[in-house]
């Protein structure tokens, strides 16, 4: 069995290729991202969960805050974005159009769009438009960090819940789980959820497990302090992820499905 502790840390600092990252865990199970510049005096937000604690760790850690990357429109995602921009004015807001419409917050935001390239922190940030979720769900990728963040796209072995059921919704989310096989094997994946144990208990008594799963997983948490699982790799989640070993997207149908109800 796998067990995790609750962390005492507020926050982590991983390290990636290029730019660290930080990790908030917030709420009962979301984690928020900073990713540091190089003289680690500014940070690039992804999504926020509660915006308190990211002000807290962003003053802690004495940064300020140069951009907000919106993956997707959902409370825990966007909470208090209005409360940042207060008091990181010259900040920039990037999502989608269509969460841009939703009017989410006051301030002012740029719209992103699927293979879009956004330049900062010399580190270039390549946009995927990844429908399923959400209809207007956005990941980024950091090139030179090696680094995915996805927010509910993806998580370790599972992915997100349907929200937003339109016609194709299932074909369209197939799709855009295939994207990730285009990224390095080695790249992380920080998603935004600790869902992991219990994406892991459903492969299980689905009988979907591989025989190294549980091992590969146990080396990935003793590494971590057994505080989390987050992040994965690209190599893990295709080896191991039944949602992305789907050979059609009508068998991803049926497996979400199956989840929804597990």
């Amino acid at each position: 069995m796998i067990f995790l502790k609750k962390p005492s840390e507020a926050y982590f600092i991983d390290s990636t290729k290029h730019l660290k990252v930080v990790v908030i865990p917030c709420l009962k199970d979301n984690y928020t991202y900073l990713v540091l510049s190089a003289n680690e005096d500014e940070a690039l937000l992804f999504d926020c969960a509660d915006y308190k604690k990211t002000l807290n760790t962003l003053k802690v850690l004495n940064l300020k805050l140069n951009s907000i990357f919106i993956t997707h429109h959902h409370y825990d995602h966007v909470d208090g974005i209005d409360e940042l921009i207060k008091q990181h004015p010259k900040a920039k807001i990037y999502c989608s159009q269509v969460d841009i419409d939703r009017k989410l917050f006051k301030a002012k935001a740029q719209s992103v769009k699927n293979g879009q390239t956004i330049d900062v922190f010399d580190e270039k940030i390549k946009v995927f438009f990844s429908p399923g979720h959400t209809k207007s769900l956005m990941n980024y990728f950091l090139e030179k960090s090696e680094v995915l963040f996805c927010g509910d796209h993806i998580f370790s072995l599972g992915c997100g819940r349907v929200f937003e059921a339109y016609e194709h919704v299932y074909q369209d989310f197939y799709k855009s789980l295939q994207k990730l096989k285009d990224l390095p094997p080695e790249a992380l994946i920080y998603c935004a959820h600790e869902y992991t144990l219990k994406n892991l208990d459903f492969h299980q008594k689905q009988g979907l497990l591989k025989e190294n799963t549980i091992t590969q997983l146990k080396i990935r948490t003793n590494k971590l302090k057994n505080t989390r699982t987050i992040p994965s790799t690209i190599a893990f989640e295709l080896e191991h992820n039944f949602f992305l070993k789907a050979k059609t997207a009508l068998e991803f149908e049926k497996l979400r499905c199956l989840k929804d109800s597990f």
